[in-house]
């Protein structure tokens, strides 16, 4: 922590001989922090005072843990909360059933059993519902159906609405991997008039300024995590190719491609600087799931020029995870 508020962070790796510091940047001063062991790891807490809505206060925070089961619980904002409104009661199920062409927007037959979660004003609520399943090629796969609340039968029957197709592994089956649905996200008073970066159901939402405590969605999500936004950057340092002893550091050198090997990541932005900035592209074919979380390597086509020497931008400005492992620019050395 340094004089002015910055929080420092050091890497190393006494094998390698790897001593490397950075900073964490945040809409904020860093004025004390303590770190405490709990169960596996050392929880890194802080005080940090920020300017809300013209007024200055201090907070007591708690930075995530980098271990991360789904895409739906990575948690990359500052200062930030979370809705969850997934059930955590394998005896809680829900049941879709009386569909014909189980089409949206057919309207169909909700039961819970092992609860009783339904008044008369869940009309108008959004659920979803999940179930594993296995594709055609063998591989593991989730199947996801949402639907909404049009009428009240009894505290556990309602009629809903398909806002998708129903997959048939989700027809006349008892799923208990649900959720509840929101498309309203209050109790964001400590971050009155700020702009927050969200992460909903997995998938990276537009940024909202809170007013009155709350922001709205474009869509009801089952889980969502709002805060505010730090953007994480790197930068190579200038490339050094020696062949037959020989230097390249006094000739022009571009960089037309690059190839970033990543573990768990998304969201990843690269270029020459980071005023041309172009972004790994991924190919989906369900837009009801999240993207999943990317091992292995991003190739990035990035357009450079003779100006440099090989160095290379990387940012992450998305509320993601980006953890990178290697930079392996494609490069094309001139002459002097």
């Amino acid at each position: 922590m340094r004089d002015d508020g910055v929080l420092l962070g050091l890497t190393y790796v006494p094998e390698q001989q790897l001593v490397g510091w950075h900073w964490h940047d945040t809409d904020g001063f860093v004025e004390s922090i303590a770190c405490i062991p709990e169960g596996q790891e050392d929880v890194l807490y802080m005080v940090v005072r920020r300017n809300i809505n013209g007024v200055q206060k201090r907070y007591i925070e708690r930075m995530e843990s980098r271990q991360i089961t789904s895409i739906e619980d990575a948690f990359f904002v500052d200062c930030g909360l979370t809705y969850d409104g997934r059930n955590t009661d394998a005896a809680k199920t829900f049941t879709l059933s009386g569909g014909t062409n189980w089409q949206f927007p057919e309207v169909v037959t909700m039961t819970a059993v092992g609860h009783t979660p339904f008044t008369a004003g869940s009309v108008g609520v959004d659920y979803s519902l999940k179930r594993q399943v296995i594709d055609e090629n063998g591989d593991p796969a989730t199947e996801i159906v949402r639907v909404e609340v049009v009428g009240y039968t009894s505290p556990s029957v309602v009629t809903v609405k398909l806002l998708i197709i129903c997959p048939v592994s989700l027809r006349g089956v008892a799923v208990s991997a649900w959720a509840r649905q929101v498309k309203t996200l209050s109790g964001l008073g400590h971050l009155e008039g700020k702009t927050v970066s969200i992460l909903a159901d997995g998938s990276v939402h537009p940024q909202r300024v809170v007013t009155g405590g709350s922001v709205e969605l474009q869509e009801a999500a089952g889980i969502a995590h709002v805060g505010l936004q730090y953007i994480s950057d790197m930068e190579t340092l200038d490339l050094e190719l020696k062949n037959a002893n020989e230097t390249v550091l006094d000739k022009k050198i571009s960089v037309t491609g690059l190839t970033v090997r990543v573990e768990e990541s998304r969201g990843i932005f690269a270029g020459k600087d980071k005023k041309n900035l172009y972004e790994h592209k991924t190919d989906r074919d369900d837009y009801e799931s999240p993207i999943e979380l990317l091992t292995g390597q991003a190739d990035i086509p990035i357009s450079n020029n003779w100006q440099g020497k090989g160095r290379v931008f990387i940012r992450q400005s998305d509320p993601l995870p980006l953890t990178v492992l290697a930079v392996i620019p494609e490069v094309t050395i001139g002459g002097r």
